[in-house]
């Protein structure tokens, strides 16, 4: 919700949906949106949560782990074939048709690396405690934002007022009560 309020993303299907297993959380990218700009611009968006106190450093869910947000996105700028076809399966799923026409002319940019006709956007989202957060957070995405290119760097972190599993229970346990209500 953050991308759609702040940014004005336009989200036509998350890629999460069908992949993520509570046991086993799936791994590529999270959500695809599109803004609208000069030019056509594709956020392809990684969402991570962190409980670890790793300050004055990133936590490794940011740029030390296989699967952090680091490798992640420097995959999908490397693996363009399979970042085109997330597009294309995003163009496949939407049921807006303006959006639709957007994913596919992406996929073909992509494709074809028309960068003068789109922006990509590397979008990183990292979910923690507020008592949690540092400076240091942002880990390579703002001491070497070039690492990226083409891409663009966008880094938001949203800053949660307790800690993940105590937030967890308690929205578990809301869960319960509405069962038991039923």
């Amino acid at each position: 919700m953050t991308l759609e309020k702040d940014y004005g993303t336009e989200i036509g299907y998350k890629l999460t949906r069908d992949r993520e297993l509570i046991a086993l959380p799936g791994r590529g990218i999270d959500a695809i949106g599109i803004e609208k700009s000069n030019k056509l611009v594709v956020v392809l968006t990684e969402v991570k949560f962190s409980d670890e106190n790793s300050a004055p450093k990133p936590p490794a869910v940011v740029d030390k782990k296989k699967d952090g947000m680091r490798n992640q996105h420097r995959a999908h700028l490397k693996e363009r074939e399979e970042t085109t076809n997330k597009l294309f399966e995003c163009a496949r799923k939407t049921k807006d048709e303006e959006l639709r026409n957007q994913y596919l002319a992406a996929a073909f940019y992509l494709e074809e690396e028309r960068w003068d006709l789109m922006e990509v956007v590397s979008c990183c989202v990292l979910v923690r405690p507020k008592e949690r957060h540092s400076e240091g957070d942002f880990g390579s995405f703002y001491q070497s934002p070039t690492d990226f290119t083409p891409a663009n760097v966008r880094f938001i972190v949203i800053a949660l007022p307790d800690n993940i599993d105590n937030i967890m229970e308690s929205w578990s346990d809301k869960v319960e009560e509405m069962r038991a209500s039923l």
